[in-house]
Order: structure tokens, then C-alpha cells, then sequence
């Protein structure tokens, strides 16, 4: 079999026909037949392939949800365009393939591509305000990838976290219970290198992921006052 991934002709004419499930699964049982035959094992480990990445990377909705197949091929496209589609060499060049044989997805691809070419460079710092009782305090500046503060003396009171753009990431109470040993574990001794909250001897009393998880704020607590620790996975 000369062309690996002729199954990429078979799909995109399903994809055009009138109806687009019944094609589609009249597809699938072609190139499954076909790649029972010598010389398309190749063939159908590309399909395979391709299949599995669609699947994985596909975004999770409802059947029946009329956007699914435009919003699977746009994921692909930024995928592909961004350098951020991970599967493996042969799901790519499938998938390329795909997106290159019709016009309006190949001219999608091309405008990312050449929007990332002029694109500024991404900020090498996160910079997150910390507020209590709606006071700011120094702005923490954080490198990418796993950066860490720490903030002592944390009292009760009302805090807020926002980026330096202005974005809100939380705001709520710390309480006692939050920030004093005694208030947080009654009745359990504080171990002498507690007594300075900046060690962080013990669990933390509050954990909260933000962003999903690109931010994580925990509160530690001390003998009098605790400490929050803020770290940026991102």
C-alpha cells in the first residue's frame, strides 16, 4: 500500500455527505475492512492512530450537540498550529493531512500560524496583589513554573487575590480557626518550630486551587498569626 493515509480521502467525503452519521460509520467499517488486507497494516495503524487522538483530544459535550464536529476540528487546528497537539508523529501528519485538504480549515491553520509569528512574547511574571480589609499589600511577582511566596503574619480578616491586570482570583474570610494553632487544632500541642508560622510545621488549614490549580494559596497555621503560601504552577 503506497498511501498510508488514504483513509484521510474516505473520511473527508463522509464529512461532506448529506448524512454525515451514517457516511461517517460506513467510513470507519471501509477502512477497517480494508485494513484487514495485505499491504494496509500500515494504513490502519495511521487510522488508528488518528482516531485515538481525535477521541482524546475531542472536547467533552452532549450527543447531539450540533457544534461537536466544528469545535473537534477547531481543537485540532489550534492544536496543530500551536505546537501544543501532543500525539504521536503519525496521528499529527493524519491529522495535518485532515485539515490541510479543505479550504476553510487550512485557511484557520494558516491564520494562527502566521498570527503566532507577530505574537509579543509571553510575560516571563505572574504578578498577584494580595489585599486584607480591602488594603493592598506589595505585589508578589512570580517567575513561571512552580514559583513560590510566602507570607507571614497572616491575621484574621477579609483578603482578595487579584492578577496586576485587574483580574479577581478570590476573596473571602480567614478566620481563627484558619490562622491560630490553638483556634485550629484545640487541644493539640504546637511543636516549638511551629511557633514561627513561617516554618510551616504542620497541614495546612485551607488549601485552594485557582485557576485550575495554574495557582494554589494555602494558609498555615502559627501561634498567634499564620502565613499564606502562594505558589504559580503556570
Amino acid at each position: 500500500m503506497n498511501d498510508p493515509l488514504f483513509f484521510i480521502r474516505i473520511l473527508v467525503n463522509a464529512y461532506d455527505a448529506p448524512d454525515r452519521p451514517k457516511a461517517l460509520q460506513d467510513a470507519f467499517e471501509t477502512v477497517q475492512r480494508l485494513g484487514l488486507q495485505p499491504g494496509y497494516e500500515q494504513a490502519l495503524a495511521q487510522c488508528r492512530a488518528f482516531l485515538e487522538e481525535v477521541v482524546r483530544q475531542a472536547p467533552m459535550r452532549s450527543q447531539g450537540e450540533q457544534s461537536n464536529n466544528d469545535s473537534m476540528i477547531d481543537l485540532i487546528i489550534i492544536g496543530l498550529a500551536t505546537g501544543t497537539f501532543d500525539g504521536t508523529d503519525a496521528a499529527k501528519e493524519a491529522l495535518t493531512t485532515l485539515v490541510t485538504s479543505r479550504p476553510e480549515w487550512r485557511e484557520k491553520y494558516e491564520c494562527i500560524r502566521t498570527d503566532l509569528q507577530f505574537a509579543p512574547d509571553v510575560p516571563g511574571v505572574v504578578e498577584i496583589i494580595l489585599a486584607r480589609d480591602d488594603v493592598d499589600l506589595p505585589m508578589l511577582s512570580f517567575a513561571r513554573g512552580g514559583a513560590t511566596h510566602t507570607i507571614a503574619h497572616v491575621l484574621p480578616g477579609h483578603y482578595s487575590m487579584r492578577l496586576s491586570t485587574g483580574r479577581v482570583l478570590w476573596a473571602g474570610e480567614l478566620q481563627r480557626e484558619d490562622v491560630e494553632w490553638t483556634a485550629a487544632f484545640p487541644g493539640r500541642a504546637l511543636d516549638l518550630a511551629a511557633a514561627d508560622a513561617r516554618t510551616l510545621a504542620g497541614p495546612p488549614t485551607r488549601e485552594m486551587r485557582l485557576l485550575d490549580g495554574e495557582v494554589v494559596m494555602r494558609i498555615f497555621p502559627g501561634l498567634e498569626a499564620g502565613a499564606m503560601v502562594i505558589t504559580v504552577n503556570g
